[in-house]
This record gives structure tokens, sequence and C-alpha cells, in this order.
């Protein structure tokens, strides 16, 4: 599996090939997000077309200076996650900045989706939003994708236990040290990386210490 860093610059000239494109974060990787990748594949598969994960980095609550925002995954972790379970022939991390925040749903539509990502199928989560505003939903997404003939699959949400499967119930498992239930979530044991910093000590307070690695 390849992975490209973009900074999509001002000439938004296509990648190889035609593909199934999947948008999201996708931090960890959970059941859920598996579904989604697992929807794309089928209709790259149906079609003969490359299958393109395109996630954002760094996360939009960072940009918008969420200081105490901490990922699951790294997008080397992510990259190594899908080649493992064989998802994506790409994983494109896309520079998520203020011009690309900025811009117009239909233009990141047209220009990015379209001509940059040669997508002819998109996959996406059921509260996926994007460009300027978040004014881009699955309703707008819907109307420029049967205007231009491409196919967009909308995938719902998994749920498990009391809610939705979720980066952010995962990521507060295991701030709360229950790396098992996150387990149960992602399908797969948690292995972070990185360095080592003292936390709020919740943990000891619940007589589980946890690590914060970021």
């Amino acid at each position: 599996m390849r992975r490209i860093l973009d900074d999509l610059p001002s000439s938004f000239e296509g990648q190889d090939g035609y593909a199934a494109v999947s948008l999201g974060n996708f931090d960890g990787l959970h059941l859920g997000h598996q579904a989604l990748l697992k929807e794309n594949q089928a209709l790259a598969r149906e079609q003969g077309l490359l299958r393109r994960v395109v996630t954002f980095y760094p996360h939009p609550r960072v940009l918008m200076g969420d200081e105490d925002f901490r990922f699951i995954y790294t997008e080397e972790q992510k990259a190594e996650v899908l080649s493992r379970l064989s998802l994506a022939d790409e994983m494109v991390s896309l520079t998520f900045s203020v011009p690309l925040m900025r811009m117009e749903p239909e233009r990141f539509f047209e220009e990015v989706l379209i001509r940059r990502y040669q997508a002819k199928v998109i996959t996406i989560g059921d509260d996926f939003r994007f460009g300027s505003g978040g004014r881009g939903d699955k309703e707008l997404l819907e109307k420029l994708c049967q205007k231009a003939g491409i196919t967009l699959r909308v995938v719902p949400r998994l749920t498990s236990g009391d809610g939705p499967i979720s980066s952010s119930r995962i990521r507060a498992l295991l701030e709360e040290g229950k790396p098992e239930e996150a387990k149960d979530l992602m399908g797969r044991s948690y292995s972070p990386t990185g360095t080592v910093h003292q936390g709020k000590h919740v943990g000891h307070k619940l007589h589980t210490p946890t690590v914060n690695v970021w």
C-alpha cells in the first residue's frame, strides 16, 4: 500500500488512476471505520477501481485550537493498520489547513475529489461534513454526486453496548485505563507509541494507572 502526503498545491493535477475514495479522519480505525472501508472496497472491486483512503492531518480539532486533543494513532500507524487489514491501495494524508477549511464544498468536490483524487465512488460516514463552515453534508454531497455521475455510499454508524462506536468513545476509554473495552470497539489491541507525559492522574484515582502517550 502506498502512503501519500498531500499539501494540495494550487495545481490540482490528478493522482494516478480512477478510484473509490473513502473520506474521514479514521483515528483509531475502529470497527465502524472498517465497515466503511469494506463497503468502499466492495464498490472498488465491482468497478475495477483503486481503493484510495483520504485522511486529514492534523485533526480539524487541532487546527481549531483544541490543545487537549490527543490522537489515537499517528498517520504512520494508520497506514500500518490499513496495510495489515488490506483495506486500501493508497492512503493520502491530506494537510488540513486554513485554506482547505475555508474552501467552499462545491470547489472541494470538483477540484479535490474529482480532479485531484479521481473519484468515481465516494464512501463516507453519515456524520461526515466538509467545506467552509461544515456546509458540505451528505445531502449536498449526494446532489453533487448525482450531477457528476459519481456513486455515493453513506455508511451508518455501528453501535456497541450503550452507544455508537466512535473515536471519541475509544479515546475516553483509553484515558480511563480501559484498554480491553477499547479493544472491543477497535477489533484489536491498542499498542501506543510515543513519549510518556504526566497526565491528570485520573487512573490513580480509579486504582487503574494509565500511560499518557502522544
